[in-house]
């Protein structure tokens, strides 16, 4: 992409940080855990109502601010023109590391307006677009959809913008040819209206079931059954349980040649009139030819995502009586 030429002015305060420790992703949010339920004020939580209230006064004066903070480290206050001398005091006058990135090209509203002017084009021109932001000092990112598997062809895309945005866009598809799944799991449910299905992802090595391994996925032409193992791709993804989400596009992994989708989808049926309520998440289905049976083991959500004592037992024959 071709970058824009920009003249930056910039101010640092600096300060050596008042925390000696690493502050990782875990350690941050067991801070924020002892602040929330013991009331134990970390120097960083400190740090951070300061700091948004440096933020807050500024930003209720200036419209023209374009804020990126990451508390920790050096945060980033971005601006249309030139800094203002009151803003320059109370980032001075601030123990917090910050700096100050003004005369930039673009507000933030400009560059909203400009990322939603790309938007509406993509759309027009029969593209799903999925999402959309924006980052100072002049980019915007744009997620689009491709439900048909076409070829992943972001110049192609971007040669519907004006030049002069197109250069400012950054085009990332999801559902492309070349576009990894979101997720790949087995069906184990689908709506009765068939607009639906629910996945699953056994994950053990995470030692319990993550929230993203059950998705209620919406696809009102999705014709899937129970049993299937299907890559999915999707954008963004509601944090519940399961979690909720539409799909872009699917893609049956296993067809069903040797009848291993079919016992998969009876031993769900199975379970679930044997079984306490729960959702089934598979963890292997092997076959032994000389027995002429299935067995399929799963777990479940309400036993902490440990596997079921035992594997459920398919006969070749009930497979024939399911097909008839």
């Amino acid at each position: 992409m071709k970058a824009l030429t920009l003249t930056l002015s910039l101010t640092i305060a600096t300060v050596s940080p008042i925390w000696a420790e690493e502050i990782t992703p875990e350690r941050m949010a067991e801070i924020e855990r002892k602040f929330m339920e013991e009331g134990i004020e970390h120097p960083i939580i400190k740090r951070q109502r300061e700091f948004s209230d440096i933020l807050n006064r500024i930003a209720g004066k200036h419209a023209d601010i374009f804020v990126g903070a990451e508390v920790g480290e050096i945060s980033k206050i971005y601006l249309k023109g030139e800094t203002p001398k009151e803003v320059r005091e109370w980032v001075n006058a601030s123990d917090l590391m910050i700096r100050i990135v003004d005369k930039l090209p673009f507000s933030l509203k400009e560059l909203e307006e400009k990322s939603n002017e790309a938007s509406a084009l993509l759309e027009k021109a029969g593209y799903s677009v999925q999402g959309s932001s924006v980052e100072a000092p002049h980019d915007i990112w744009i997620q689009v959809g491709l439900k048909n598997g076409q070829p992943s062809a972001e110049k192609e895309i971007l040669r519907i913008l004006p030049k002069d945005l197109a250069e400012m866009v950054t085009i990332e598809t999801i559902g492309g040819k070349h576009d990894p799944p979101g997720m790949v799991g087995h069906v184990v449910a689908v709506a009765d209206d068939g607009n639906s299905f629910l996945l699953t992802k056994y994950e053990p090595e995470k030692g319990s079931l993550a929230c993203n391994s059950a998705t209620w996925f919406a696809d009102q032409a999705c014709g899937l059954r129970p049993g299937q193992k299907v890559e999915v791709w999707f954008s963004m993804m509601m944090e519940s349980y399961p979690g909720q989400s539409s799909a872009i596009r699917t893609k049956v992994v296993d067809e069903d040649v040797d009848g291993k989708a079919a016992a998969i989808r009876l031993a769900i049926k199975k379970r679930a009139e044997d079984a306490p309520p729960g959702i089934p998440y598979l963890v292997s289905v092997e076959r032994d030819k000389a027995a002429k049976q299935w067995k399929v083991l799963f777990a479940s959500d309400t036993n902490e995502g440990k596997p079921d004592a035992e594997a459920i037992v398919i006969k070749e024959s009930e497979l024939i009586d399911l097909k008839k």
